[in-house]
């Protein structure tokens, strides 16, 4: 995937980067039959956008976000990257897809404990390559991976481990190994909804930051209100699985 050429000012997004369409999600129940978790949804993501959707749990928000970031495959429809539905492409070329163009952010960080701050932020670049590719790339991705260490506030913490680390810094490290390939887009399942308020507050700021100066694009999966602020659009799930834009003041 390509990356994004321009830096779209807030509210001005540029080209398509991911697109959705009829998509649906089934899952057998116990007896026969089915449950209908998501049933038709539309949406379409631009560079530079930051988008919330919201929703009641269950309503479907964590499995629509895993079917984009193909983590999962769809009952029907389509998820498409550049005019291309790769819904149902191999395990292997999914993978491709996803380390390349796709960065993302959880709730629990999933940090690797034995692993410094600094590796956890290149670890996507290592696990893309062979051992002779690594040997010969490492130099400029602990480069790269020092260079977001440094973005998030993080540099005086490079060497710590993840047990070292508060929750609010756990978090600023999953989000710069989310940047590590400079994705398309970086989709976030409640990235704060571990956190106190202040901490909540710098990521927040950080992700305002980086989407005005990097034009980095970002789809939060949230129940927090004071992260849906952020987005320029909001997009919620019904109980029916059928998403809609809310109207947003003026």
């Amino acid at each position: 995937m390509s990356d994004v050429t321009s830096t779209p000012t807030a509210g001005a997004p540029g080209r398509p980067v991911l697109t959705v369409s009829a998509l649906r999600r089934a899952f057998p129940v116990a007896g026969g039959g089915s449950l209908d978790v998501l049933n038709g949804i539309d949406l379409e993501i631009r560079a530079g956008e930051i988008v919330a959707i919201i929703g009641q749990s269950g309503a479907g928000k964590s499995t629509l976000l895993h079917l984009m970031g193909l983590l999962d495959t769809p009952t029907a429809g389509e998820v498409c990257f550049e005019g291309r539905n790769v819904a149902y492409l191999t395990d292997r070329e999914r993978a491709r897809i996803r380390n390349r163009a796709i960065g993302f952010v959880f709730q629990m960080y999933y940090l690797i404990p034995e692993l410094t701050a600094l590796e956890n932020v290149f670890l996507p670049a290592m696990i893309q390559r062979s051992v002779p590719g690594w040997f010969g790339a490492r130099r400029k991705a602990r480069a790269r991976a020092a260079e977001l260490l440094a973005a998030v506030g993080l540099s005086e913490r490079a060497t710590h481990r993840p047990a070292q680390l508060s929750g609010g810094e756990s978090q600023r490290v999953a989000l710069a190994r989310a940047l590590m390939h400079r994705p398309d887009v970086v989709l976030c399942d409640e990235p704060t909804g571990n956190l106190d308020p202040s901490t909540k507050e710098g990521i927040h700021e950080l992700i305002i930051r980086l989407n005005r100066d990097e034009g980095q694009t970002f789809v939060l999966v949230t129940h927090d209100p004071s992260l849906t602020q952020l987005a320029h659009r909001v997009l919620e799930i019904g109980v029916d699985g059928r998403i809609q834009e809310q109207v947003r003041p003026a």
